[in-house]
């Protein structure tokens, strides 16, 4: 991490200029040594299958590298790629602003239709689409820690480079949920008092670094907290985000009386399941 004036700031003279500009979307390169084609050599209209479920596309994502997927199934394999979305077959990276709203291969979805029942085809979509709704309520629910002294405050501006694998997969993360992330003075643990954080602005360099911009927005205390498994030690807490809790204008002196009354557990990991690599 660099900090040329203060733990929080970063100037914004001595940030990098390479790689993709604040939410910018790419139409994304193959991989060096890939063949580019003009064709689709993964999911083609005659053979509309998903590499990943190997069942046939609902709702097929088409990349740049034209390799091609379910939307869900892309979403949830590429979640902790901590230097970018990759291409699960070819590792392209994958410049794609959010994988939630990226349109739909037309023609790749009428082959796929034409090969399964309407009704069958339908209902995949719903299923798909309460399982990213599941997805977006934990994000609502849980936040990536990001921690290092002294914190941060409410109203503060933050200004951070950010490198270290989990910490790419954070911003990744929070840049294409609700932006937010939690700044902690210190190793996050239940009852440890920490920032929400908005992104406000995010330039993402090679092999997935970022600068990024932001402001502390709410006081809150960390609730249950965990390290994720395979993020390469990403804290991820729950927080209570509505108007009034363990934030406002509570006064310092009654957020440490509360704490010191929080048990304080050991950090748990959580387990993920190694086919989609998601809790």
């Amino acid at each position: 991490l660099m900090f040329p004036q203060s733990p929080t700031t970063l100037a914004a003279s001595t940030c990098d200029v390479e790689g993709t500009q604040m939410g910018d979307e790419d139409t994304g390169t193959a991989a060096p040594g890939q063949a580019a084609t003009d064709e689709v050599s993964v999911g083609t209209a005659s053979s509309p299958e998903c590499p990943i479920c190997m069942q046939i596309m609902c709702e097929p994502l088409l990349m740049p590298c034209k390799h091609a997927f379910c939307r869900i199934c892309l979403l949830q394999s590429t979640q902790l790629a901590p230097s970018g979305r990759s291409c699960p077959l070819c590792r392209s990276l994958l410049h794609v602003r959010d994988l939630a709203t990226h349109p739909i291969d037309s023609a790749l979805e009428k082959a796929a239709r034409a090969v399964i029942p309407s009704d069958t085809y339908e209902a995949r979509v719903n299923a798909a689409a309460e399982r990213l709704a599941e997805l977006q309520a934990e994000a609502d629910r849980e936040l990536p820690v990001f921690f290092m002294h002294p914190g941060s405050a409410v109203g503060e501006p933050v200004a951070l480079h950010l490198f270290e694998p989990r910490y790419k997969i954070l911003i990744r993360r929070a840049w294409e949920g609700r932006k937010l992330f939690v700044f902690c003075a210190r190793t996050p643990r239940q009852g440890e008092l920490g920032v929400v954080v908005r992104v406000d602005h995010a330039q993402f360099l090679s092999n997935g670094r970022a600068n990024i911009l932001g402001q502390g927005i709410k006081r809150v205390v960390l609730g249950d907290t965990w390290v994720e498994d395979g993020t390469g030690g990403l804290y991820y807490t729950r927080v209570d985000l509505t108007d009034g809790a363990f934030g406002g204008s509570g006064s310092p002196q009654a957020l440490s009386s509360a704490l010191e009354l929080q048990p304080q557990p050991e950090v748990r990991r959580a387990p993920t399941c190694p086919r989609c690599c998601l809790m």
